[in-house]
């Protein structure tokens, strides 16, 4: 992992030395012609990488300077994806980005040399086995992870003006962020040329304290083999003198040396910690503006949730409505329904009704006709009893007429018996 992140580290109260300040220095390296011609190969600088949240996905986006050539594979144990953007270069990527959401854990930038160009590779580490794609949108490259599973909600801000409003702000920081690293970063290389003007100017004072100190031993070596020789002793105070003042003089430039050193160091360590400043108040603004956001975004999404909630209770009455409307178009049906069996019912009965009448009226017809035809033989049968009771009587009469002639004739006959016996 690459990270060209300066690296700031306060030094402890008196220390001095060209090592300690430029440990608080970022480490650049020297560009040969090998690397230069690579440099100018590059055809995809890649400047952003950004993930953006939804409700059921996390999408990652690599923004480029031109239409991206990638590759995508997987590998597991860990699960891990992996985007080689071909002839890419990345940076100027800030990462790593830590997500650990429950699906996606951290995003990091890569850059290596494959044998036939650099190639930008962005490792995306799963914290699940979820599904992804990846797909190229314009000059950016999109990788869309499914994250249902995901263990902390987000409010996903709506497109629309207050969200560009903030895109803006947002690069604006950035663009402000960028160039206090800028003026940090000639800063810090202006306390290393200084810095090391400043070794080179203590390493000469040494060199002469140094050579002051081997012709005082000279001088000394020359006393001893004159004796008590005058001049020699005189030599000798002349050299000595000479070398005191040429190492006074070496500690003199050496604390003066050490002075602007330290000087420097104050200096580097006020412009970092106006840096450092700097950059807390532009994540301090960003801090503010996401907040900000996400307040716009949290009641946009109240909003909507309050009107999600109005519609469902508007369906739920409309449910309610249509179910009743339902009911009671069932129940009309089932009473047309029973209405029509009944006036059906009602019909076969009427039906039978008059079919019964009509066999009745046929038996009428039928009984009257017989009666009818019973009245004229009764008729026919009185008429022939008359007639009979009058033959009857007739022979009554006759018969008691002849029985009245009868006993005439017998009482004659007793009577002329009775005379003829008297």
């Amino acid at each position: 992992m690459n990270e060209k992140r300066p690296i700031t580290r306060r030094l402890a109260p008196g220390t001095i030395g060209l090592r300690a300040l430029l440990g608080c220095l970022p480490v650049v390296g020297v560009v040969g012609p090998e690397r230069a011609s690579a440099e100018e190969k590059v055809q995809n600088r890649l400047t952003r990488l950004a993930v953006r949240e939804s409700e059921t996905a996390t999408e990652i986006v690599i923004s480029g300077s031109v239409a991206p050539t990638f590759a995508v594979f997987k590998l597991s144990d860990p699960i891990r994806l992996f985007v080689d953007i071909s002839n890419a270069d990345t940076q100027a990527l800030e990462s790593p980005i830590d997500l650990d959401n429950g699906v996606v854990g951290e995003v990091s930038a890569l850059q290596f040399q494959d044998s036939q160009a650099r190639v930008g590779r962005i490792i995306i580490g799963l914290q699940l086995d979820a599904l992804y794609t990846v797909r190229a949108q314009g000059n950016d490259l999109v990788v869309t992870i499914d994250a249902t599973q995901r263990r902390r909600k987000v409010v996903p801000i709506a497109a629309g003006s207050d969200s560009g409003a903030t895109h803006a702000q947002m690069a604006a920081i950035e663009a402000r962020v960028a160039e206090a690293e800028q003026r940090a970063r000639g800063a810090e290389s202006r306390a290393r040329t200084l810095d090391e003007q400043g070794q080179s100017a203590i390493a000469d004072a040494r060199l002469a304290a140094k050579a002051a100190e081997e012709e005082h031993g000279r001088a000394e070596a020359a006393v001893a083999l004159a004796g008590r020789d005058a001049a020699a002793k005189v030599a000798l105070a002349n050299t000595t003198a000479a070398a005191t003042v040429a190492l006074a003089k070496a500690q003199a430039d050496a604390q003066r040396v050490a002075s602007e050193e330290s000087s420097r160091r104050s200096q580097a360590e006020v412009e970092a910690a106006s840096v450092a400043r700097t950059k807390a108040e532009e994540s301090s603004r960003r801090s503010q503006a996401e907040v900000e956001a996400a307040s716009v975004a949290r009641t946009k999404a109240e909003e909507s949730s309050r009107r999600s909630q109005v519609e469902v209770e508007a369906a739920s009455v409309a449910r309610t409505k249509a179910e009743e409307s339902s009911r009671r178009d069932r129940a009309e049906v089932e009473a047309a329904s029973v209405a029509r069996t009944k006036a059906e019912e009602s019909s076969r009965r009427d039906r039978a009704e008059s079919e019964a009448a009509s066999v009745a009226r046929t038996k009428a017809e039928e009984s009257s006709r017989r009666a009818q035809a019973e009245a004229e033989a009764a008729s026919v049968a009185r008429t022939k009893a008359e007639d009979a009771n009058r033959r009857a009587q007739a022979d009554v009469e006759t018969a008691r007429a002849e029985a009245a002639r009868d006993r005439a004739i017998a009482k004659r006959a007793a009577t002329e018996k009775a005379e003829a016996l008297a």
